[in-house]
């Protein structure tokens, strides 16, 4: 009697067995169809899910691959944001390359979601790394991004500790300022209480280190490499040097001037013939008339005695910025002839040489470089 029980007690291996043929390859076939969606899915969900995108930016942080980094996030669009700027905030030691003999390796990781609205989730990352007996804690915010066979989507780190937010850089009001070789155009300048600097808010800037570079028309371009560790106002106001080229025309264009100054007051002209030869504010050409009419009265006329004739045989200048202003410091060497009245009648006349230094601000008008009264002698 038991054994009869156990005979018909169902058996699914017989009962497979018992099926048609080709009933059996139908089943078969499903079941292997089955499995291959499920581990097509899961292996999706893996290579494109959060996952694999949290630890592939653990790993290559640790290990200092910033290319690797800068793949598995996704940052702000900005021009400032870059891979180049990012590798090169990151890369750069000063004062030589570091070199770290063993990367750190991670033993053992887990993650967690925390919260999550649809596209964006916050995951609690626990991991150690071998070697080091401490647990490390961590929270990752991430973000869905394109869609893949429109059944996964990749997953980015949106890590906003490697980068700050509207850094405002104070520089010289004429100096064009350049981040990381990118121009910091006029859409990021802000008002600023000094006429003489710029105030200019960059939207984003990594946390790391940046090339500064300040290029102003006729002055030696400024570079400097600064890093950047927290949110702070930055500030460079150098002393920008003339160029070459600025410092020749400048000696060339008060050689002129002076040139034309001596010649027009020997001659008794009016001020208007050398006024293009100062600045165009009103209280310069006061003071520049005012100074040349008493060079003038220096001179000797029909109806005067005084200079009768003055060659100049030698004008050095030299030009430096002084508190951000230009001034050129200008030696004269002449020769001059001066008539005297000493009896009714009677005049006796002078030979001598002599030498004057003239200390003047310069300034560029309409592409001309122009002087202050500075520039005239008194003899």
């Amino acid at each position: 009697m038991e054994e009869q029980k156990n005979s018909q007690k169902f058996s699914p291996i017989l009962w497979f067995k018992g099926l048609p043929a080709w009933i059996r390859g139908v089943v078969i076939n499903v079941a292997v169809m089955l499995l291959l969606v499920m581990v097509f899915f899961m292996v999706g969900n893996y290579l494109y899910g959060p996952a694999k995108s949290a630890r592939g930016y653990y790993e290559a942080k640790l290990s200092e691959d910033w290319n690797g980094v800068y793949d598995n996030c996704k940052f702000p669009e900005s021009p400032f944001l870059s891979r180049q700027n990012f590798i090169n905030a990151n890369s750069y030691v000063k004062g030589g390359v570091s070199a770290q003999s063993e990367m750190p390796e991670i033993t053992s990781y887990m993650m967690r979601k925390k919260q999550s609205d649809g596209n964006t989730a916050v995951y609690q990352v626990n991991y150690s790394l071998k070697g080091d007996g401490e647990a490390h804690i961590e929270s990752l915010s991430m973000e869905r991004g394109s869609s893949v066979l429109k059944m996964f989507n990749n997953w980015y780190v949106t890590p906003e500790d490697l980068y700050i937010r509207d850094v405002k850089i104070t520089v010289p009001e004429d100096a064009r300022l350049v981040i990381d070789g990118i121009d910091v155009t006029e859409k990021h300048k802000e008002k600023s209480e000094d006429s003489t600097k710029a105030v200019y808010k960059v939207p984003y800037l990594f946390l790391g280190w940046h090339t500064v570079e300040l290029k102003e028309p006729g002055k030696e371009n400024y570079r400097e490499i600064f890093q950047l560790k927290e949110q702070k106002a930055l500030e460079f106001i150098p002393e920008l040097q003339l160029n070459n080229q600025s410092g020749k025309e400048i000696c060339d264009q008060a050689e002129e001037a002076l040139e034309a100054i001596y010649a027009g007051a020997a001659s008794n002209q009016d001020f208007d013939k050398i006024s293009k030869y100062f600045a165009g504010d009103k209280d310069t050409q006061k003071a520049a008339k005012k100074a040349y009419e008493d060079l003038t009265d220096q001179f000797s006329t029909k109806k005067s005695v005084g200079i009768a004739t003055l060659s100049v045989t030698r004008v050095t200048t030299s030009v430096q910025n002084k508190e951000e202003l230009m001034h050129a410091e200008i030696e004269v060497n002449y020769t001059a002839e001066k008539v005297s009245k000493w009896f009714f009648f009677f005049y006796d006349t002078e030979n001598y040489s002599d030498s004057v230094v003239l200390k003047s601000q310069v300034t560029k008008e309409d592409g001309k470089w122009v002087f202050d009264a500075g520039i005239i002698p008194a003899l």
